[in-house]
């Protein structure tokens, strides 16, 4: 058996869907960020179809690492340190698959070392009928995978 240790991680994804209960994650994805020196990809896909979304996913990107940013002062504020040396890359792609799909493909493309993503807190029949992308990442994916709920208390 492989035993890995947190010093491998060197990567995480952060899939983002334009949404508040998305980016929940940042708080805490700032805080491994900072105390582990890991460097953050924030990842936006238009979907199928959606060829004039693009931009707009650039542009969602850029605004969504700055807020990552401030999320990452937070933490380097509450650890009392003057600097933290963590790079954000982000990233808008046209999706050609389902969204779980190309947040696979993302991950293993950029050799991400794990992925963090917030649960939407779909259930039963609603979830059932349209699936979870975060339940369709997890399952499928060849890294592990941290979720977090997105109504977890801060």
């Amino acid at each position: 058996m492989v035993w890995l240790t947190l010093q491998t991680y060197k990567n995480m994804l952060l899939p983002l869907d334009g949404s508040a209960l998305a980016e929940a994650v940042f708080p805490y994805a700032a805080q491994i960020a900072a105390q582990l020196r890991i460097h953050p990809c924030l990842l936006s896909i238009a979907g199928p179809g959606q060829a004039n979304t693009v931009d707009a996913r650039r542009q969602y990107i850029e605004g969504a690492i700055y807020r990552f940013r401030e999320s990452l002062e937070k933490v380097r504020q509450a650890m009392g340190v003057s600097s933290l040396p963590v790079q954000v890359h982000g990233c808008a792609t046209q999706g050609t698959y389902s969204p779980a799909e190309e947040i696979l493909i993302e991950a293993e493309n950029r050799q991400m070392n794990f992925i963090l993503m917030s649960t939407h807190g779909e259930s039963g029949i609603r979830r059932w009928i349209i699936g979870s992308v975060t339940d369709r990442v997890l399952r499928s994916a060849t890294m592990p995978v941290w979720l977090l709920r997105a109504n977890a208390p801060q």
